[in-house]
């Protein structure tokens, strides 16, 4: 069974019970969380030295800790050997660490926790080749080495994300400074280079619509909440009058484009969302 939607990305999607509810429907399994509960427990004794069991979580973080929606709730006692147990999480509290620790007290051979090393050169060199090929770009030699002496300073993937982003709006003729260290400095300096071509209302409300929304928000959604805004139509039309007031949706698909690698995209039904 795969669980085609994620915790904590999914609308409604931090709670455990709506995720597998919402997803069993259609299928001949017991409605009532607890009972779904009961049933994988019991299907997780199938596991064998044959045939191991390969259990992933990632974003353990993102599941709220409620009653229902701990770990614990839906785990047995103990857990074979055959169980292959692998989690992630990107945060560390009290909270996070006492549910690794219930798990770690049922595996027969502990938990073994690695810390992810930092990513190497080689690795950002790929990762930035990577981005320049689904987007169809390329940089100058000169560009490149601003871009890879600058990670070096802040070796992270986020940074580089959001470097290669910065980096192929600059033209190959143009001077490319050294990059920020820092991944929010670098993030103000890319939404400042955006309001200087798409306009600062524009940028401004789209980014605070994003910011503000839940479970993000499509471009459709985007589009009718500015076209509700009149300080960003008089921004728009500042020369003239059109006889329907709303935005022209190639200037928010444009700054859609240039912000995409600020914004994570979730691909739900009714999306996909934008979301901060």
């Amino acid at each position: 069974l795969t669980v085609q939607g994620a915790m904590g990305c999914a609308q409604a999607g931090h709670a455990a019970e709506s995720v597998f509810s919402a997803k069993t429907s259609s299928l001949d399994l017991p409605p009532d969380f607890g009972e779904l509960a009961n049933k994988f427990r019991d299907a997780l004794f199938y596991a064998s030295s044959n045939f191991p069991l390969i259990l992933m979580l990632d974003g353990l973080e993102e599941i709220c800790h409620d009653e229902e929606g701990q770990v614990s709730s839906w785990l047995p006692a103990k857990m074979s050997s055959n169980l292959i147990f692998i989690i992630s999480t990107n945060q560390s509290n009290a909270s996070i660490d006492s549910t690794i620790q219930d798990l770690a007290d049922r595996i027969e051979e502990g938990l073994g926790v690695f810390l992810m090393p930092e990513t190497s050169h080689d690795d950002a060199n790929t990762m930035l080749e990577d981005y320049l090929r689904r987007h169809g770009r390329c940089l100058s030699d000169a560009h490149k080495v601003v871009v890879m002496k600058s990670f070096q300073q802040c070796p992270s993937p986020l940074w580089l994300h959001l470097a290669a982003g910065l980096a192929i709006s600059v033209k190959s003729y143009e001077k490319f400074e050294p990059l920020s260290i820092s991944v929010a400095q670098l993030l103000k300096e890319s939404m400042d280079r955006l309001e200087l071509f798409h306009g600062f209302q524009l940028v401004k409300f789209v980014s605070c619509y994003l910011a503000l929304s839940r479970f993000g928000l499509s471009q459709n959604e985007l589009q009718q909440l500015l076209s509700l805004n009149d300080v960003v139509l008089a921004d728009v039309y500042q020369w003239w009058l059109p006889p329907l007031r709303i935005l022209p949706p190639m200037l928010l698909k444009r700054l859609l484009l240039d912000l995409e690698p600020c914004y994570l995209k979730i691909h739900e039904k009714g999306g996909p969302f934008h979301l901060f």
